[in-house]
This record gives C-alpha cells, sequence and structure tokens, in this order.
C-alpha cells in the first residue's frame, strides 16, 4: 500500500485507487503530487507545440505562429502577437501586440477582445473590442462597443459592426484607398 499523491483540484474515487479531476484542466506533476490546473501555460504556439485545444484558459508566453490555431473554453491571453491563424474562446482573448491576419485570420470570443492593433482580420465579439492604435482592412462584428482609444486610435479600411457604439479619433483615409464601413444599431 503507498499513500495517493494528491495534489489540487484532485479527488480518489469510491474504489480507492483511481484518481478523478475535480475540475477541467491540464495534469501535471508538481513537487510528485498530481494536480489538474485549470491554466495552460505556453510559450511559443508554434511548429513545436501544435494546435491548441483547452478547456480551461490558455496563457501564451510569446507568438502564435502563422497557421496555428488556439481554442479554449476559458480565456486566451496572449503577451506577444498573432499571425495568420484561428482563436476562438469562451471568454475573453487579450492579445498584448496586434494581430496581423493577412486576410485569413479570425479571432472569435464570447466575452471582450483586448489588443494592440488589428489588421486585416476577421473578428466576431460577444461583449467589447478595445484596441489601442488601429483597426486596419478587418471585418469587426461585435455585440456591444468597439473602442478605439489610444494616440493613433485609428479606423482605416474595412467593416465594422457593433449595436451600441464605435468610437475612434480617426475614421478612414485622406488619400482614400480602401473602403470604411461603419453600422452601428440593432442585429
Amino acid at each position: 500500500d503507498i499513500s495517493i499523491p494528491l495534489g489540487n483540484n484532485v479527488v480518489v474515487d469510491v474504489d480507492g485507487r483511481t484518481i478523478l479531476a475535480e475540475t477541467n484542466g491540464q495534469v501535471m506533476l508538481v513537487g510528485d503530487k498530481i494536480t489538474v490546473e485549470p491554466i495552460m501555460e505556453v510559450g511559443d504556439v508554434s511548429i513545436k507545440t501544435g494546435n491548441i485545444t483547452f478547456l480551461g484558459t490558455v496563457i501564451v508566453k510569446g507568438n502564435v505562429d502563422d497557421g496555428f490555431n488556439v481554442k479554449a473554453s476559458g480565456n486566451i491571453e496572449i503577451h506577444g502577437s498573432v499571425g495568420k491563424c484561428i482563436i476562438e474562446a469562451d471568454g475573453d482573448v487579450v492579445v498584448s501586440q496586434g494581430i496581423m491576419g493577412r486576410d485569413e485570420a479570425v479571432v472569435r470570443c464570447g466575452k471582450s477582445l483586448w489588443a494592440k492593433f488589428i489588421q486585416n482580420t476577421t473578428i466576431e465579439v460577444g461583449s467589447y473590442v478595445i484596441v489601442s492604435d488601429s483597426i486596419v482592412n478587418s471585418n469587426v462584428t461585435c455585440d456591444k462597443k468597439i473602442i478605439v482609444n489610444g494616440k493613433r486610435a485609428a479606423i482605416i479600411g474595412g467593416h465594422l459592426f457593433a449595436t451600441e457604439e464605435i468610437y475612434a479619433k480617426n475614421i478612414g483615409s485622406a488619400g482614400g484607398g480602401s473602403e470604411t464601413v461603419l453600422e452601428v444599431g440593432f442585429d
């Protein structure tokens, strides 16, 4: 007989030998104890990690490279930038740098999206889109407000829809170029 090495978020089944997770998450060995962590942390999402699908919150310490997807039932926090990929979360998505979608990236989230900038990306958000620099040539659908609030705070090109409000300092470009369409109102 050995003592069962129980960590956080795990219990012993009625048979006395099986360890069960109490919550969705990543199974880990922490100090010789079996633990389930509801948060998954990775460096870059690249060829090393492959696509990530996780029941919980995903924290990416680096970038999400072109062609790789991240899906989470919780929040997704990306400390770097996002390339041509699909990001899906039931909660919030936070991108510390920008999203450079190259016309193929898609970001969907049930709650809000925060990013430094968004370029050439399709965005579908349940609550708010909050951007500090600019939204360029992107299709953004938002169930509440799109707020671009920073030094530049520009919306240039693309099609943006929000039910409550679209806020920016500059809309469109003086040189013309790509068409900027904004829609505000009821879905």
